[in-house]
């Protein structure tokens, strides 16, 4: 594996405290490394929790571009007296971001990683005449999250009890970062009786962990026990959660 690969791989996973503490030594002792983890900080938006696949294509351009620009890569390693300034620079704006990103690896850092893994795309039924929500699945399937939540919202105007409209249009949301509105789609999807497998509470215990505002934690924490407590959807992953869930 090289190193754009260990570093991606590293701030897209969740890593345990013996790999921190690797990449954390080999950031200290190796300037090289170092360079390419602060140039990987820069161009990305992982500290934002918005890092798609898309993102990813182009940070893997940018890096590759970057090393073969001799205006870039050449200056810093042609100039051997200054090299041990130039990787103590990098790390103090390594150091600068690291904090955040520990605090991240907790709650919100499990959240970005489901949604990357679970919530990128949903199950869209072949027919020769799709319907309209048929249609805003593929809207939302193809990354046209926006797009997308229009046509969800006008499923729900002509019918206000569509719980899927509501839970695409909630997902649509919390993907494109509009919280407070994902929580209105899922606390209404709450309502719906009779539905033992409804993520309904769950989705909103993620959307707490990306909002991540004063009390988000807590109040996550809360939703994740009562996911578990009450038998209610993706039990599973709340309870494995919970028991990641920093003290």
């Amino acid at each position: 594996m090289d190193s754009t690969e260990y570093i991606d791989g590293f701030f897209n996973g969740s890593p345990d405290d013996e790999q921190k503490k690797q990449f954390e030594r080999r950031i200290a002792s190796d300037p090289s490394f170092a360079e390419e983890v602060a140039f990987y900080i820069g161009t990305s938006s992982l500290l934002k929790g918005q890092l798609d696949q898309e993102k990813k294509l182009r940070f893997r351009e940018l890096f590759e571009q970057a090393k073969k620009d001799d205006r870039i890569v050449r200056p810093l390693r042609s100039i051997r007296p200054w090299r041990i300034s130039v990787a103590a620079a990098v790390l103090l704006m390594v150091a600068g971001l690291w904090w955040v990103f520990l605090r991240q690896t907790g709650t919100e850092q499990l959240a970005n990683e489901y949604i990357r893994q679970e919530l990128q795309t949903q199950g869209v039924k072949m027919s020769i005449h799709p319907d309209s929500m048929q249609t805003a699945l593929s809207a939302y399937n193809s990354g046209d999250l926006q797009g997308a939540l229009g046509q969800f919202e006008t499923i729900l105007r002509t019918d206000t009890a569509s719980f899927k409209a509501k839970q695409y249009a909630g997902l649509a949301c919390l993907r494109l970062g509009e919280y407070n509105k994902a929580l209105g789609y899922f606390t209404k999807m709450e309502t719906r009786p009779g539905l033992y497998t409804n993520p309904a509470v769950f989705y909103q215990a993620l959307t707490l962990m990306k909002r991540h505002q004063a009390g988000d934690e807590q109040n996550a924490r809360r939703h994740l026990q009562r996911v578990v407590d009450q038998d209610l959807g993706e039990k599973e992953t709340a309870a494995r959660w919970l028991k990641k869930w920093p003290q």
